[in-house]
């Protein structure tokens, strides 16, 4: 008796086609959640960016204002006996406001600083900076720290806000 065997190969064509797709779907899913990474990495990037330059604005104005007249130090905008003094920063009129809470031998003084963008762009996408800057009369050192944020001054806390600091001493 003769035994013949059948060779099934009904189906490997379909086995082979979904192997593929499957690799395929796999692949395109893990660049697609490769981009997704890369964009918001992308965005906090430029918005740190935006934060470290606030900052920066805002140390710079407080320098300015300490050092603008170097012959006479006791000229500082920052040496406020009263309460509250005006500067002109970046276009800008800010109110410095000093802390009652200092010992007597030293001044701290407090400001915000709205940076809008330039162009014209709406107020809604402003940057910040909150300043900071203490004199102490007897040693003559001043340390100022500026915290630039990529969102307005009055913002609560969100999870998009990123924020930068700088020190200055001298």
């Amino acid at each position: 008796m003769k035994k013949f065997f059948r060779k099934n190969k009904g189906g490997f064509t379909i086995f082979f086609a979904m192997l593929v797709l499957g690799m395929v779907f796999g692949v395109g899913i893990s660049i697609a959640n490769l981009s997704q990474k890369q964009v918001v990495l992308s965005y906090f990037s430029k918005q740190s960016q935006a934060a470290f330059y606030a900052a920066d604005t805002g140390g710079e104005c407080a320098r300015l204002w300490d050092l603008k007249n170097p012959e006479n130090p006791a000229s500082s905008k920052f040496l406020n006996y009263g309460g509250t003094t005006t500067l002109l920063c970046a276009g800008q009129s800010v109110t410095v406001t000093k802390d009652e809470q200092a010992p007597v031998d030293t001044f701290v003084s407090d400001f915000e600083l709205p940076l809008l963008p330039p162009g014209g762009i709406s107020a809604e996408y402003a940057y910040c900076a909150k300043v900071r800057v203490i004199k102490y009369l007897t040693s003559g050192e001043t340390f100022i720290t500026s915290r630039g944020s990529n969102l307005i001054c009055s913002s609560p806390l969100s999870a998009r806000k990123v924020e930068r600091a700088i020190a200055i001493t001298y």
